[in-house]
């Protein structure tokens, strides 16, 4: 699934780990007839996209899950009232009050209809996909969201607090908006999926990965330097292979500037 955008998505990113795609399976009948290796024992839903970054293709439903709240967050179990109430996150002394912990929790969302499984797996060996998890740097992340932003404009839904990263931050919050979210992640997703100290998340509906990958090329030659582009070049078999050549020397301040002379010329007094 999505075999081309996500080698040119991986390629011109320079991504190291797999793109991750995470598919609800609503009922009995459609987990048994996934052809997906069924995972056994419990884990947090953090290290199942950790293996599925690393290549692993798995089917779970709510008996896999080590964390409860992972598995409330999408939506394998109903929530109960002493975590929406708030009360759980404040007895854990992570919030300051229990009205404050109540409103965190109700801000963190979580997918409301009830689901039995889940396949996680490298995106591009799905046949079927809900939402996209993207795990890389800073800098990767912000030529998401200049990839985000070519095509849709500003973000409206970005938010985190540090906790439920993987199940709330990059599936519940995308797929319950509709929309693109990044994440900080949080302590269990960073020793879960054993990422370094700066990476980070990106979680967005599946619709949007054609679209975010066009503007992620369509951006690379306007605000990559000559030195991330000669990288970009030496990880590439053929220097088209991304469908568009790689510009040296060409930025979107140059285009900017070269506008502004224009406008000069033009004898516009109103900048």
């Amino acid at each position: 699934m999505e075999n081309e955008n996500v080698f040119k998505l991986r390629k011109a990113l320079r991504l190291e780990r797999r793109i991750v795609g995470v598919h609800f399976l609503a009922y009995r009948q459609e987990y048994d007839a996934s052809s997906f290796a069924p995972m056994q024992g419990k884990r947090s839903f953090c290290n199942m996209v950790h293996l599925a970054s690393n290549g692993e293709k798995i089917k779970i439903h709510g008996e896999n899950f080590s964390c409860q709240g992972g598995a409330e967050s999408l939506g394998l179990f109903d929530q109960p009232e002493v975590t929406t109430s708030g009360r759980f996150f404040y007895e854990c002394g992570l919030y300051s009050s229990r009205a404050l912990a109540r409103q965190v929790h109700e801000g963190m969302q979580h997918i409301e209809h009830r689901i039995y499984g889940i396949e996680v797996a490298p995106l591009e060996e799905m046949g079927k996909a809900d939402v996209v998890i993207i795990l890389g740097n800073a800098r990767q992340m912000m030529r998401i969201m200049q990839g985000y932003s070519n095509k849709f404009g500003m973000a409206r839904h970005l938010s985190t607090v540090g906790n439920q990263a993987m199940c709330s931050d990059l599936v519940a919050k995308p797929f319950s908006n509709n929309d693109i979210n990044l994440s900080l992640l949080c302590a269990g997703a960073r020793r879960n999926t054993q990422c370094t100290e700066g990476e980070m998340g990106a979680g967005f509906p599946i619709q949007y990965m054609s679209p975010l990958t066009e503007g992620v090329l369509i951006t690379l030659n306007l605000v990559e330097c000559n030195e991330e582009k000669k990288r970009i070049l030496e990880a590439l078999e053929e220097p088209m292979e991304l469908g568009m050549a790689i510009e040296m020397n060409m930025s979107y301040i140059q285009k900017g500037m070269r506008y502004r002379q224009y406008c000069l010329e033009m004898g516009d007094e109103r900048r």
